[in-house]
C-alpha cells in the first residue's frame, strides 16, 4: 500500500509536467510571425487548420490554467484520545486512547514545498482544482511517569479535487474559496520495536534484532475518503506569478484493523478502529497563471 501511494504521488507529479510543458510550447507557436499569416498558407502546409489547434490550445490554458505548489503546517483537531470512541468491534475501548495505549497525536510536519496543484477557470470566477496533500501523525503513549514512546505513524496522502471560486477584483489582491473531496492512500509505518512486541529499551538488550520472539503486531488500514473545505487570496508579486496565502480544513478517519501473531501461529484479532485524523492546514505558495 505504501509503494502505491508512492506511484500515485509521482504519476501525478508527471502529468502535471506534461501539461504545463505542453502549455508553454503551445504558447511559444503562437508567435507573431504565425499569426501573420495568412490562414490559408497555414491550412496548405498543415492540411488540418493548425491555426484552428493553436488558437484551440490558447483559449484552453490563457486565463484559464494556474499551476503552483505550497509549503503547509497542519495540526490535528484531535490530538489526544480523551472522549474519543474509536473501536468499532465488542470490546469496550477507553476515553482517554485512540488504539491501546496510543494516547496522544502528533503532526510529523514537512515544510517543503510539495504540496502541488493545477486550477482550471472555466469562467472568469468558477474553476476546479487538483491538488496532492499529505500529512502524517506519529502516535505516541504517554505514560503516567511521563515516559514517551512512539509506536509509529500513520502517513496519508493523495488527491484533493475541489470546486473553486474567486472574486476578481481591480486590486492585486484575489480572494478565493472552495470545496472539495479527497482519496487518501493510508499506511501504517510501524516502529520495529513496536512490530515485535517489545519497549525500545528490551529491543535494545535483544540486540536490535528482527526475530518475534514473542511473536508480532500489525496495523492495517484502509484507504479514506474525506471533506476539504478552503481558502485564501492571491497576491499578484510580477506579471503571471502569484504568492498564495492558504488555510485549509480536512474530515479524514482512517481504518485500522490491530492484529497479533502469537508465537507457533496463533492469532489474536483486537478489531477495527477509526482514527480521527481531521486536520486544519495553513500554507504559503507560488502560483504561475497562464
Amino acid at each position: 500500500m505504501h509503494k502505491r501511494a508512492k506511484y500515485q504521488s509521482c504519476l501525478f507529479s508527471v502529468l502535471l509536467s506534461v501539461l504545463v510543458c505542453w502549455s508553454a510550447g503551445a504558447q511559444q507557436t503562437n508567435t507573431p510571425a504565425t499569426s501573420a499569416m495568412p490562414f490559408s498558407s497555414v491550412h496548405d502546409n498543415a492540411g488540418l487548420g493548425s491555426a484552428s489547434v493553436v488558437t484551440a490550445a490558447d483559449n484552453f490554458v490563457t486565463g484559464h490554467l494556474r499551476v503552483g505548489t505550497r509549503i503547509t503546517g497542519y495540526a490535528f483537531t484531535h490530538i489526544t484520545g480523551l472522549h474519543v470512541d474509536t473501536h468499532s468491534g465488542d470490546e469496550s475501548g477507553t476515553d482517554s486512547s485512540f488504539l491501546g495505549s496510543i494516547n496522544k497525536l502528533e503532526a510529523d510536519q514537512n515544510y517543503m514545498p510539495v504540496k502541488i496543484y493545477a486550477d482550471w477557470f472555466f469562467t472568469r470566477d468558477w474553476g476546479i482544482e487538483l491538488t496532492w496533500d499529505k500529512v502524517i501523525a506519529a502516535s505516541h503513549s504517554v505514560h503516567p511517569d511521563d515516559t514517551d514512546v512512539t509506536d509509529g505513524k500513520w502517513d496519508i496522502k493523495g488527491p484533493i479535487l475541489s470546486m473553486i471560486g474567486r472574486y476578481c477584483n481591480s486590486t492585486r489582491v484575489t480572494p478565493y474559496g472552495g470545496i472539495g473531496i479527497t482519496y487518501m492512500f493510508t499506511d501504517f509505518d510501524a516502529a520495529p520495536y513496536w512490530s515485535l512486541r517489545m519497549s525500545p529499551a528490551q529491543w535494545a538488550a535483544n540486540g536490535y534484532s528482527d526475530y518475534p520472539l514473542i511473536g508480532s503486531q500489525t496495523m492495517d488500514t484502509d484507504n479514506a475518503l474525506g471533506f476539504v473545505a478552503f481558502g485564501g487570496c492571491d497576491v499578484e508579486v510580477a506579471h503571471n506569478f502569484l504568492l498564495d496565502v492558504y488555510a485549509r480544513y480536512m474530515n479524514v478517519a482512517v481504518d485500522t484493523h490491530y492484529y497479533i501473531n502469537l508465537p507457533g501461529g496463533g492469532y489474536e484479532d483486537h478489531g477495527w478502529y477509526k482514527i480521527p485524523l481531521s486536520n486544519v492546514a495553513l500554507g504559503l505558495g507560488v502560483t504561475y497563471a497562464f
